[in-house]
């Protein structure tokens, strides 16, 4: 079953599996395993100091949620597999609990390594809802006046002409799709959106649901530009497009002064985990 999945996702998984195996030590260990000796029975003795646990369990599984008309769950040795906070794992559906559940069969035979189960990190994030909802809004609405694709270089720079190629089409998407004005400016300070501009998105994101709250938290965070992380997970961009316009001014110092091993290969590899992760996330949530 979970061999039929991974060959259904090939594509998805071998660009966000990649990433995660040049990715820094725990870079998406935002879930704890302390949970998990509640959640399986299984006594989880402790952590190591690279937050990785010995596993505890043989079989993986998924299977509809007892009791319930909807929903799916992993279960670790026929045991349902509970959150961080003790909440059941419940998936809207199938996809997303064979997701998740890939990624704990996967995990090596001696230990369990948070770092590589971004899926897990989204799903337990939704669940648990680590910080309030509004808290996330207000950090997210924060990117506004500070946002990449509105603070642009003096103009007739090679950096400036490069930022109007790539940013132009958002910024038109943005103010299509959510029915604002995105003031760009060169200033140092950043730029001052409107009111309106900031009610607008402030709405969008009060509508979404906790299970898109968290990816868009994701998507945002990953490409540090609300615009860019918005238009990710509205399909209007693919991954690779998102990395590449959020990295603009990064890459055009590279191609001047050339790669820092140990940095930029790290921050990238990072990023598209993170972003893979969570568009494969959101394709689940669409099936």
């Amino acid at each position: 079953m979970l061999r039929a999945f991974r060959n259904a996702n090939e594509s998805v998984l071998e660009a966000c599996w990649g990433a995660i195996k040049s990715s820094p030590p725990c870079s998406l260990a935002e879930f704890s395993l302390r949970g998990l000796a509640a959640s399986t029975k299984q006594a989880v003795t402790q952590t190591r100091s690279d937050g990785t646990a010995p596993r505890f369990y043989k079989k993986v599984d998924v299977g509809p949620v007892q009791g319930k008309d909807y929903g799916y769950t992993v279960m670790l040795d026929g045991r349902p597999l509970k959150s961080a906070a003790g909440r059941p794992l419940v998936l809207p559906n199938r996809y997303l609990a064979l997701a998740v559940a890939a990624e704990w069969e996967w995990q090596d035979s001696r230990r369990i390594q948070p770092a590589t189960m971004p899926m897990m990190t989204l799903t337990a994030t939704a669940i648990d809802q680590p910080k309030p909802r509004a808290k996330v809004i207000k950090e997210l609405l924060g990117y506004i006046d500070t946002d990449v694709v509105v603070c642009r270089d003096d103009p007739g720079t090679e950096l400036a002409i490069r930022q109007e190629q790539a940013y132009k089409p958002l910024v038109a998407w943005a103010n299509s799709f959510f029915g604002i004005q995105l003031l760009p400016s060169t200033s140092i300070f950043g730029s001052n959106q409107a009111e309106s501009t900031t009610s607008q998105i402030h709405e969008y994101l009060t509508g979404l649901d906790n299970w898109k709250l968290g990816l868009a938290d994701a998507m945002v965070c990953g490409c540090r530009s609300l615009v860019i992380g918005l238009a990710l997970l509205n399909n209007k961009i693919t991954v690779k497009e998102a990395m590449s316009i959020s990295r603009l001014e990064e890459e055009l110092q590279i191609e001047h002064w050339g790669l820092v091993e140990g940095a930029h290969d790290l921050d990238i590899a990072d990023m598209k985990m993170k972003l893979a992760a969570a568009t494969m996330f959101m394709r689940g949530l669409r099936m």
